[in-house]
């Protein structure tokens, strides 16, 4: 706001809208998944629309508070089920990867194969996974409301910091990891790594139900932030019917969402993280910055300033370009 007006304002509301919705989107779509198969698995036939219905009235409910600190352990208690489905994948990866170690090889695009498990080392397909890392930066603004509560804001930078290193090196690693032992297994992966399973695997199995639990509490979590985020946004105070109210639409419209979708959990991410880090992590930093040497150089107009403000300039351009193409291929490529 304070280089860019209200126009930067809009435009980070929005983004961070878009951002945290795809995330909800895809949240919302993997919990009905899970709830149904296990319903299936435990109960007998159990039909979508009444697991839609279900798992609807269960996120409403839950997101109806307006205690902050509620969400906070609800966050911190999701967080907990993450862990937990995140260390059964790296396992599951691992053993995967020992036991079908003679059978990998690696694709270099050059020479052919005999081995039965090809790994390619280069996808084209490339773009579509920036634009999910960038979701996930844009989906740390949750950790604000985790922040606002903390005992001791000092430690707040060294939290942070933690948190940000953590998620990067076990992201890495699971991602690595579970990616070759999953392919090992199931050469013909699904994007849904579940989906290779069937319901009454054991392993599925707790998978999904951790899954249930971590989702259950983390889309709540996610509603309220958006619900905080527009409120602030049109300097209102909600009361009872309009939280009832935005919780109602923006739920509605993150099933619309899965149904255009339905199972393309990536697809959805993609198209949210695509658009919001065009805007939130290559346009609008960049033309803050732009902005404040442009102002620099107004006030005291000599040579190295207007050469750091053209230098910046041509960053901005740079930055919104490679914005482009990275949306562009979230849809053609």
């Amino acid at each position: 706001g304070f280089y860019m007006g209200n126009l930067g304002k809009i435009g980070c509301f929005l983004f961070s809208m878009v951002s945290l919705g795809a995330v909800a989107a895809s949240g919302f779509d993997m919990l009905v998944d899970a709830v149904y198969r296990v319903c299936v698995l435990g109960f007998g036939e159990f039909g979508g629309v009444e697991v839609v219905v279900v798992v609807f009235g269960l996120v409403l409910v839950l997101s109806m508070g307006d205690r902050e600190e509620v969400f906070v352990r609800m966050m911190a208690i999701a967080a907990y089920f993450a862990i937990l489905v995140n260390f059964a994948v790296l396992l599951y990866g691992a053993w995967a990867v020992v036991k079908n170690f003679d059978r990998i090889t690696f694709d270099d695009g050059n020479q052919e194969h005999n081995h039965d498990v090809v790994v390619q080392l280069y996808n084209s397909e490339w773009t579509q996974f920036s634009s999910l890392l960038a979701l996930i930066f844009l989906c740390q603004n949750s950790l604000m409301i985790v922040l606002r509560n903390q005992k001791d804001p000092s430690n707040n930078h060294r939290d942070v910091n933690i948190t940000f290193g953590a998620l990067a090196f076990f992201g890495a690693l699971t991602g690595i990891v579970g990616y070759l032992g999953f392919k090992a297994e199931f050469p013909a992966m699904t994007q849904n790594c579940l989906d290779n399973f069937s319901n009454d695997d054991w392993f599925a199995v707790l998978i999904r139900s951790a899954l249930i639990f971590q989702l259950g509490l983390a889309l709540p979590s996610l509603t309220y932030i958006n619900r905080v985020q527009f409120f602030s946004f049109i300097n209102q105070q909600p009361r009872v019917l309009e939280i009832f109210g935005f919780n109602v639409v923006f739920l509605l419209i993150v099933i619309t969402a899965t149904l255009f979708y339905p199972t393309q959990l990536a697809k959805i991410m993609n198209y949210g993280g695509g658009i919001s880090g065009i805007g939130v992590i290559f346009l609008i930093p960049c033309l803050c910055y732009s902005t404040h040497k442009w102002r620099t150089w107004k006030q005291n107009q000599n040579s190295h300033n207007k050469r750091v403000f053209l230098i910046s300039l041509v960053i901005t351009i740079s930055m919104s370009l490679l914005g482009v193409v990275l949306l562009y291929g979230q849809f053609f490529i």
